[in-house]
């Protein structure tokens, strides 16, 4: 499909400087990596046939060329949440968090595939927000070109900065990632939102509206709704094959309503609170699947490999 998005992307993408919450990174990496192993030690290598394969996987593979957007929403800590790793705190209310995330994504999509095969979440080339990488059809043995484009919200790790500051920038930059991700939503062949729901409100992408007491203001988000509506407003029956909303509690608040809009997509919700210690690994394992070419029962079997994944997930084709 079209990559009509590629190159704002990248031009953007040079006038941005994240600042890192220090060890988030590392503790990020660990958690994909936990979840790269999980997949090779299982040996879930797809065994379907074209036959047997559900339309989205095969509508995919059409035009030889598989376009991906993985976009991060704003993932504030705004509810006097802290996470904790041996011990010593890493962040707290006011850090923000899908900068050192995305960040943690692109070096496990860039590392080696430890076991050499290409049809894999690994092995890409690239620098900042685009990945690419050749894959052979599982069916045809035809080339097929894989692009990710990662898109993060935050201008920094810190909101009261990206609030003050960088608030111009802060501007600039959600409605960039905003733009890509309802662009993407018509022409790509895959989305992955992996961000806050904002009870109802999101996907969001930008810093969070909080009473004088610092808590996030749901009611607002449950009255504007501004974030799916704006996703409603470009979904129909020619969507992106694959959909991920990936945050809390996102398939009563959100599938249904998708559902109706894009009948044709496969979509993926999370079925209760969700954080980024499930998020990214699930979103990480989707991508294993739709690169892997993998169906069905497989594709699921591969997203839900997470112990909360597997509880919480839902997979809707």
């Amino acid at each position: 499909m079209r990559l009509i998005l590629l190159f704002i992307s990248l031009y953007f993408s040079s006038t941005i400087v994240l600042a890192s919450i220090p060890g988030l990174e590392a503790i990020y990496g660990r958690m994909l990596s936990r979840t790269q192993s999980e997949i090779i030690n299982r040996n879930l290598i797809p065994q379907s046939t074209p036959n047997t394969c559900n339309q989205q996987v095969l509508k995919m593979r059409e035009d030889g060329v598989l376009n991906i957007l993985v976009a991060f929403g704003y993932m504030d800590v705004s509810g006097g949440q802290d996470f904790s790793d041996s011990g010593t705190s890493l962040y707290g209310n006011g850090d923000v968090l899908d900068g050192d995330a995305k960040k943690a994504l692109v070096n496990k999509l860039r590392a080696r595939c430890p076991s050499g095969d290409r049809s894999m979440a690994c092995g890409f080339r690239g620098n900042g927000n685009t990945l690419r990488k050749t894959i052979r059809d599982r069916w045809s043995n035809t080339r097929i070109q894989v692009n990710i484009i990662l898109e993060s919200s935050s201008v920094t790790s810190s909101d009261q900065a990206n609030k003050g500051q960088y608030s111009s920038r802060q501007q600039n930059a959600s409605q960039h990632v905003k733009g890509q991700f309802l662009g993407a939503l018509k022409s790509y062949d895959a989305v992955i939102y992996m961000g806050h729901a904002r009870s109802g409100g999101g996907p969001d992408f930008k810093p969070p509206v909080l009473y004088n007491n610092g808590a996030v203001n749901y009611g607002y988000y449950r009255q504007q709704r501004e974030g799916i509506r704006s996703m409603l407003g470009v979904l129909g029956s020619q969507s992106a094959p694959v959909i991920g909303v990936l945050a809390c509690k996102s398939t009563g608040l959100f599938a249904s309503s998708i559902r109706r809009k894009a009948s044709n997509s496969l979509l993926v919700t999370a079925d209760e609170l969700f954080d980024y210690n499930d998020i990214l690994p699930t979103g990480y394992a989707m991508l294993e699947g739709i690169i892997s070419q993998s169906c069905s029962d497989e594709f699921s079997r591969l997203t839900k490999i997470q112990p909360a994944s597997a509880r919480f997930l839902s997979i809707f084709y």
